[in-house]
């Protein structure tokens, strides 16, 4: 992660923008510590107000990194910490599944998109899905085994993954969210998510996975999934780097996707491996 990052950072300093505060806190990982507005010229669009935010002003997808930086180094803390035992790591799910939402049932009380802090990128927040998703594992491991071997766990993971999508789609009809989308990015499906996972992790053990699971096992998109962080990373660069401009819409999106994932393919292969 790292190593992709800080190429990126240096490929993207070569076309550099203004406020420059960001790009050293960017090069320390610090992005996601401090996700604030800083002051600096109006960026080259305007309207968007997270224009000139710490963690959005060098590569506004570089968040990311930064969160993922953070939580691994809390790993070896978070793991040795851990509660042992079914009843335990359930009592300790539900909390922080609880501490994870707070956010967004209090979310007209808390800064929103565009002033004070972004809350969406801060990465002690987003440390309560990481750790959700510890425990989800060692909760799977914990279960019973009648309730391991059960066959439906596949029916299960599929029904999550609808569950996500139909809450994404129909969330701001029936929740009234802001037009930027879910405060602090969450759809109260931090919980479904990690269920999605457990579940699918026990359907493959029965080797019964469900159809969108086994759809998504696609060798060929287990092989992409390889380079799909490079091709995160990349999408700005060369937003910012390529003359798309010219080109109409649907085929500037194509071959956008078509050059990040190659260069994904590129970073991947001489960085990390």
């Amino acid at each position: 992660l790292a190593q992709a990052w800080l190429f990126m950072l240096a490929w993207r300093g070569i076309v550099a923008t203004q406020p420059f505060l960001p790009w050293v806190a960017q090069a320390l990982f610090l992005q996601a510590l401090l996700p604030m507005k800083v002051c600096g010229p109006i960026h080259s669009e305007p309207s968007w107000k997270g224009a000139n935010y710490m963690h959005f002003a060098t590569n506004y997808v570089g968040w990311f990194t930064s969160v993922s930086v953070w939580c691994a180094l809390c790993f070896p803390f978070l793991y040795n910490a851990r509660p042992r035992g079914l009843r335990q790591t359930a009592m300790a799910l539900g909390l922080v599944l609880v501490l994870r939402s707070v956010p967004t049932v209090m979310h007209a009380s808390l800064p929103q998109y565009g002033v004070g802090l972004d809350l969406s990128a801060f990465a002690p927040l987003r440390l309560f899905e990481y750790v959700a998703g510890m425990l989800f594992a060692q909760l799977a491991l914990e279960l019973p085994t009648g309730a391991r071997s059960w066959p439906h766990w596949g029916r299960l993971s599929d029904a999550c993954l609808v569950l996500v999508c139909v809450a994404v789609c129909g969330s701001r009809n029936f929740v009234h969210l802001p037009e930027e989308g879910p405060p602090q990015a969450e759809f109260f499906l931090c919980a479904v998510w990690g269920l999605h996972m457990m579940s699918c992790s026990l359907s493959q053990d029965l080797k019964a996975l469900g159809i969108i699971d086994s759809l998504l096992a696609h060798p060929f998109l287990v092989e992409a999934a390889k380079y799909s962080y490079g091709a995160y990373i990349l999408q700005m660069p060369f937003r910012h780097t390529i003359p798309f401009g010219s080109i109409p819409p649907g085929v500037w999106w194509l071959a956008q996707l078509v050059f990040c994932w190659l260069s994904g393919v590129v970073v991947t292969k001489i960085l990390d491996e």
